[in-house]
């Protein structure tokens, strides 16, 4: 029997396969999330921020528009060719892998 961590190893990778579905199908983040990080000053031009789990980018570019410098980390190979088609010669650092 797989114990909790296992199991979430196994499961945690099944949103990667198809990233045009998954980028069609996903709700945007609300705008207000962003609104309220632009008036606390944690998004602001020129900061580095540090994404966990991008998906295909729908933060990503939030956080571009804002002037950020974003390093993303990604678990899925197929989101991660997304992200790095997407924002080709944009401020992304795109890395491969589990967070952790």
């Amino acid at each position: 029997m797989a114990d909790g961590f296992e199991l979430h190893r196994s499961r945690r990778g099944l949103f990667g396969d198809d990233a045009v579905s998954y980028e069609h199908g996903r709700p945007p983040y609300p705008a207000r999330v962003f609104e309220l990080l632009r008036a606390s000053g944690a998004l602001r031009p020129g900061c580095r921020v540090l994404e966990i789990g991008p998906g295909t980018g729908q933060a990503t570019v939030e956080l571009l528009d804002a002037g950020a410098h974003v390093t993303a980390i990604e678990l899925s190979d197929v989101f991660a060719d997304r992200l790095e088609d997407r924002f080709a010669g944009a401020a992304v650092t795109v890395l491969r892998g589990p967070f952790e």
